[in-house]
């Protein structure tokens, strides 16, 4: 089965590379990730399992597909029949190769960012997908992640380095034949050069139609059309001094690493990574700022859309992250996994 994921840190250049990919004859790319579904569904099964060891597996799988957001796994899994299939892999195996005979391609893609974290747990579904994983230069990123998203820049330089860290893990775990990574600049200085190294890489031959510049125009959508070369080192602008020496403080040995050329000296000695007092004081006060921020811009199809939040929705986001910040693990694991999984799903099954 041929398929492929595309990874990285938000706002690093994954939505630009799906859309270019899809415009390839024998590629699939759907509008909406299911990487993340997919892992997800099937591991829940543990979690749900303890609770309900008098129902089969066919039974709690498809009821944990059929409850996936907006029916975007039923689509492709055929939760109806699980009986049939021999396990999860075999599930998604099938339900993959549906979708491209029904749409007459030859591979499935999917844009799934952070995905670089739970390489392990794709690879249980499917052991021989590949990853093409791009990077961008950390200080664009946390810019555009701060902007894009409200997230405090210094979170955002620090999770950029967390998230390339999980990329380079993974390229050491399953090797460089299964594993890609490539430079947001390099797609846009040198696309042809790029796009053939990645077409090889999944195994298609290249068509000029990826370089054509065929995005759409609109305003509103989420990536502008074109391989738009001002968004390189646009930080420059942007940011103060002040700023981008705190951020190269976070990221520097790694922009080195990649290839990036640091503003300011940065050894190994004054490389101070964010700690962990700091990191929770930032994204607890970013919590509090999302919890009485009821308009955010989101993606929808691809397009930049204002979206309104409840206040119980962001009342439960609220309690949700500070139970993940301060909860030890297993606790946290049961107060929003378990209880909710055991009293949801028996209630589902008596009501019948």
């Amino acid at each position: 089965m041929n398929t492929f994921f595309i990874a990285g840190t938000q706002r690093s250049g994954t939505t630009l590379l799906s859309e270019i990919l899809g415009r390839h004859p024998g590629i699939h790319i759907g509008v909406d990730s299911v990487g993340f579904r997919m892992i997800s569904c099937f591991k829940y099964y543990k979690d749900v399992l303890p609770y309900n060891l008098d129902y089969s597996w066919e039974e709690i799988q498809s009821w944990l597909i059929s409850l996936d957001y907006k029916g975007r796994l039923a689509e492709i899994l055929d939760y109806q029949n699980l009986g049939d299939y021999e396990d999860a892999r075999s599930v998604v195996k099938n339900g993959i190769e549906e979708l491209l005979e029904k749409n007459g391609k030859a591979v499935f893609g999917d844009k799934t960012p952070n995905i670089q974290y739970f390489t392990e747990d794709l690879l249980a579904l499917i052991p021989d997908t590949k990853i093409i994983h791009i990077v961008r230069d950390g200080r664009s990123t946390a810019l555009s992640h701060n902007l894009r998203a409200g997230i405090d820049i210094y979170l955002a330089a620090q999770e950029w380095v967390n998230g390339n860290i999980a990329g380079l893990y993974s390229e050491s775990l399953i090797g460089k034949k299964q594993y890609l990574i490539i430079k947001y600049e390099d797609l846009l200085e040198s696309p042809e050069v790029i796009l053939k190294n990645v077409c090889a890489f999944i195994g298609l031959p290249f068509h000029d139609q990826l370089l054509e510049e065929t995005l759409d125009k609109d305003a509103s959508h989420y990536v502008k059309s074109g391989f738009d070369l001002s968004k390189i080192d646009s930080f420059k602008n942007e940011l103060s001094a002040r700023q981008i020496r705190k951020i190269e403080k976070l990221q520097g040995p790694l922009l080195k690493k990649f290839g990036y050329k640091t503003l300011y000296e940065v050894s190994n000695r004054k490389h101070k990574p964010m700690s962990q007092i700091r990191r929770l004081v930032l994204n607890q006060k970013d919590n509090i700022k999302l919890l009485f921020q009821s308009k955010r811009i989101g993606m929808e199809s691809r397009k930049n859309v204002e979206v309104n939040i409840s206040f119980s929705i962001r009342l439960k986001t609220f309690i949700f992250m500070l139970g993940s910040d301060f909860l030890p693990e297993k606790v946290f694991r049961y107060v929003f996994r378990h209880r909710w999984i055991k009293d949801y799903y028996m209630r589902k099954k008596n009501a019948r």
